[in-house]
């Protein structure tokens, strides 16, 4: 099953979309270096309903806003995410600015705004 890192690059992962701090200039995502800035924060695979959340990263916006691992997310702002393609997902992550709006399959929402990963130790 393929995840996705969803951050300003959004790097396509294997499995789980694991991001471990590598310089304070980039992230490595299974062995890929991902350059940092703004992103949620969040590793993600496709689900019926939407996406479903398989990581979040420590310091992001997603984990400050209380985004948790196997949440399911169907819409994002006023996009339904239910159908769509990993890269139509990737593509409306990437073009997000401002406050955004995560609807959860139970009718909860989390409202957040990529940032820049806070970097340990700094």
């Amino acid at each position: 099953m393929r995840g996705l890192f969803a951050g300003l690059g959004l790097a396509l992962t294997i499995g789980l979309g694991i991001a471990v701090p590598g310089s304070a200039q980039q992230y490595t995502v299974h062995g890929e270096e991902v350059p940092t800035g703004p992103s949620l924060g969040i590793g993600f695979w496709p689900h019926d309903q939407g996406i479903e959340v398989n990581e979040v990263v420590r310091g992001s916006a997603a984990q400050r806003a209380g985004v948790e691992v196997g949440m399911i997310i169907t819409k994002i702002n006023d996009t339904t995410l239910a159908g769509l393609t990993i890269i139509e997902t990737e593509n409306l992550v990437k073009g997000l600015e401002g406050l955004i709006t995560l609807t959860l399959d139970n009718g909860r929402t989390i409202s957040l705004a990529k940032a820049p990963i806070a970097q340990p130790g700094g």
